[in-house]
């Protein structure tokens, strides 16, 4: 008896492991998605609000700038995070752009639920991407950062009707499958029970992990790709920002710095270049 004990108690550990992995993946995470670092932004930059219409929801897009003719950068922020979190990269490029940023579906004031990490947050950005061509902006340049990119990227995948002079890939991870494998390795969770988290969060968050593939992506785009990875990353390694890069056909550009830091010096002047590069053309 006391053997069934332990192996039920052992059974028992492992699903609510797996429970609380489909759950951490599925979710935003709580400590971060209802952080605004800066509620006051939108009345010191006074952007003009766009009504965009997706098939995840109505939203507003806020436009910081003067308006087309001028090229236009649209920011995609990662998970567990919203709009305000990218206004310092926002404020970084205005002087030169118009910039547009947003939040992602079931982050910021958009409702709770879960986030597909860039398969469904992709018709959010193309939804965007379409409302600023028909105000009459002639030239994109998305940034994206984290899974913020990899909605760029998987947007870009599936056609976007715009004018999209290229990507700029921040942190992004090179595939979602390997990214859980790395994930729940660095739990420790037991290789035989990955396929179960998989499964799991699939079915929550609606989504196939095969969606997401940023590295299937970037040849695919058709546009200049740029990938900016922090050094000293610790959410994705190094290795992915070089299996884009390569598939890219341009080197990575690295920054002292750790993962999703848009108020970063050094990443905001790579971008930067990044952005002027991509619509030189």
């Amino acid at each position: 008896m006391i053997w069934l004990a332990i192996a039920g108690a052992v059974l028992a550990a492992h699903a609510a492991y797996v429970a609380l992995a489909i759950v951490l993946i599925a979710f935003p995470n709580p400590l971060r998605r209802f952080v605004d670092r800066d509620p006051g932004w939108r009345e010191r930059l006074a952007p003009r609000v766009l009504p965009v219409e997706s098939p995840q929801g109505s939203f507003p897009l806020y436009v910081v700038g003067s308006g087309p003719p001028r090229a236009v950068v649209l920011l995609a922020h990662g998970r567990s995070r919203r709009a305000s979190w990218m206004v310092p990269m926002a404020e970084a490029l205005a002087p030169g752009h118009d910039v547009a940023l947003y939040d992602q579906r079931h982050h910021g004031d958009r409702g709770l639920g879960t986030s597909s990490l860039g398969s469904r947050e992709a018709d959010d950005l193309e939804a965007a991407a379409r409302r600023l061509g028909a105000e009459g902006y002639a030239g994109f340049v998305l940034v994206g950062i984290s899974s913020g990119a990899a909605s760029a990227l998987r947007a870009l995948e599936r056609g976007v009707p715009t004018a999209v002079r290229g990507v700029v890939a921040i942190g992004c991870f090179d595939d979602l499958d390997r990214f859980l494998r790395l994930r729940t390795k660095y739990w420790r969770l037991p290789w035989f029970l990955q396929p179960l988290v998989r499964f799991g969060v699939e079915r929550l968050a609606g989504f196939r992990f095969a969606d997401v593939s940023p590295l299937r992506a970037v040849p695919q785009t058709g546009v200049p790709v740029h990938v900016v990875h922090a050094r000293d990353d610790e959410l994705v390694p190094p290795s992915c920002a070089e299996a884009l890069a390569a598939a890219a056909g341009r080197p990575p550009v690295w920054y002292d710095g750790r993962h999703d830091q848009p108020e970063n010096a050094e990443l905001q002047a790579a971008v930067r270049a990044a952005v002027e590069t991509a619509l030189r053309g």
